[in-house]
């Protein structure tokens, strides 16, 4: 049996009222409740025993601007800014959401970053300083990246918060393939990660996030190695 279980989520500069707080299941958005904060920041909510499901829960505060967060069952706290929710978030009670946060914060560098320097490498040949400081780079970026996803994230390899990782985390292309040559490789692989079986996944964006990352294939070559924020 699942016991009771607390959300409290402070936002500061907060400039609206009540906020909506749902669950995601794939592309919908399922509402549970209309929420007011308490003292203009703060939002409570309580669930019932086995009132939960394991999953990706979202509390928005507009159309355009929300918190999503993981329920395991495990009492939520957390603190962000809503000028910029996912670089100021700090999940004080909850490692499940302290490593989506960190993952959501990476693949944000990661976007950024390999953007940047593929514009680099775009513009030098292979032999020139800028292009091979780029080059290093970037394979540093990546070897950070890879290692958050394959081993930081996966230390509770059963955690809601390490399967979703897992599935969604992005591909990493290699430099010394052409794009044409990784685009074929992505469509036979780029849905290898993503366990379709894992019923607790329906609970999240993971399988519509990968699809679509997969479809983009087919039509962008250079989809290879962007994010999802």
């Amino acid at each position: 049996n699942v016991s009771s279980q607390t959300i409290n989520i402070n936002i500061r500069n907060l400039n609206k009222g009540k906020a909506a707080f749902s669950y995601l299941r794939g592309e919908d958005i399922v509402l549970i409740d209309s929420i007011s904060p308490i003292g203009k920041t703060n939002f409570h909510y309580s669930f019932a025993k086995n009132a939960s499901h394991l999953g990706l829960y979202r509390l928005s505060l507009t159309d355009s601007s929300w918190i999503d967060f993981i329920i395991d069952w495990k009492d939520v706290k957390l603190n962000t800014d809503a000028d910029n929710i996912i670089d100021s978030m700090i999940a004080i009670n909850s490692e499940s959401n302290k490593i989506f946060y960190d993952f959501l914060k990476l693949n944000k560098e990661y976007k950024s970053k390999t953007e940047k320097l593929r514009s680099i490498l775009a513009k030098y040949s292979k032999d020139d300083d800028d292009y091979i400081s780029a080059e290093n780079k970037l394979h540093q970026l990546q070897k950070e990246y890879l290692k958050f996803v394959n081993i930081t994230s996966q230390k509770d390899k059963k955690s809601f918060a390490a399967r979703y990782i897992h599935s969604v985390q992005l591909p990493v292309d290699t430099l010394d393939l052409p794009y044409d040559v990784q685009k074929a490789n992505l469509k036979i692989s780029g849905l290898d990660n993503i366990n379709f079986d894992d019923d607790d996944l329906i609970y999240s964006d993971a399988f519509p996030t990968k699809l679509k990352d997969y479809i983009a294939l087919f039509k962008d070559p250079k989809q290879i190695g962007r994010a999802h924020v």
